[in-house]
């Protein structure tokens, strides 16, 4: 694993004890800025979450946490506490027989700007109603989490007042033809830079209410069974 990086100050209060002197307490570690446990291969150290996590805990400021190429030894839900966080990166996660669970806890975290669950299997039914309530997400990493198909009435649950995302990674995920009625007609996708829908089950005709996504720069649609032209969209790139 990589040295872990913590950054940020510490934070030490005053607090009084029962006798009437006060101590020096560090209570509330608000130094935690950014916290990077990523595992590294050359150097893999086994954090187990039974003492991992009453740490995290402490770490009321967090707003950055890699966790990726890591291992869980129990639920990863109590990471809902970190309200704060900006940037969650959870990709390629072994959660041994525990299993990844519901990401319901995900709703909690406000604040995500980037979240990475790449290579995770996600079996939340309730997955894009969670995901589409991160009002203010740019960028979300979603390829081979293998999630329960979405249904059409997950429209009414996207949130239209959001058009954070600037970069959906959707690859790989055995999507069918239905993800394009719920990306292609919420103006939270209106501000699209990037999409990835590769390596899914799409078929047909190549939607031409892609032209709407003006700000489109990368679009992959490869791996598919797909037929049609671009032109559409290729007219509306900004220049």
């Amino acid at each position: 694993m990589k040295a872990g990086f913590l950054h940020g100050k510490m934070k030490t209060e005053r607090k009084s004890v029962a006798n009437g002197k006060e101590s020096d307490v560090a209570t509330r570690r608000s130094m935690s800025f950014a916290l990077n446990l990523h595992h590294d291969r050359e150097q893999y150290i086994r954090l187990g979450d039974k003492i991992l996590s009453p740490l995290l805990m402490e770490l009321l400021h967090l707003k950055y946490l890699d966790r990726s190429h890591n291992y869980f030894d129990g639920l990863v839900s109590y990471l809902g506490n970190l309200s704060r966080l900006q940037y969650l990166d959870l990709s390629n996660i072994d959660t041994h027989n525990y299993g990844f669970g519901s990401i319901k806890w995900l709703s909690c975290l406000s604040n995500l700007e980037y979240l990475d669950l790449n290579h995770n299997q996600i079996q939340d039914v309730g997955w894009l109603k969670i995901i589409s309530g991160l009002t203010k997400l740019s960028t979300l990493r979603f390829t081979a989490c293998f999630p329960p198909p979405p249904s059409l009435s997950s429209l009414s649950h996207i949130n239209a007042s959001s058009t954070s995302l600037t970069a959906i990674y959707l690859g790989n995920n055995f999507l069918t033809f239905s993800i394009f009625q719920l990306l292609l007609n919420s103006s939270s996708t209106a501000n699209l830079v990037f999409l990835d829908l590769s390596t899914n089950e799409l078929s047909g005709s190549i939607p031409e209410s892609f032209g709407n996504l003006c700000n489109l720069r990368v679009l992959d649609l490869s791996q598919n069974k797909l037929r049609g032209q671009l032109g559409f969209v290729i007219i509306c790139l900004p220049v």
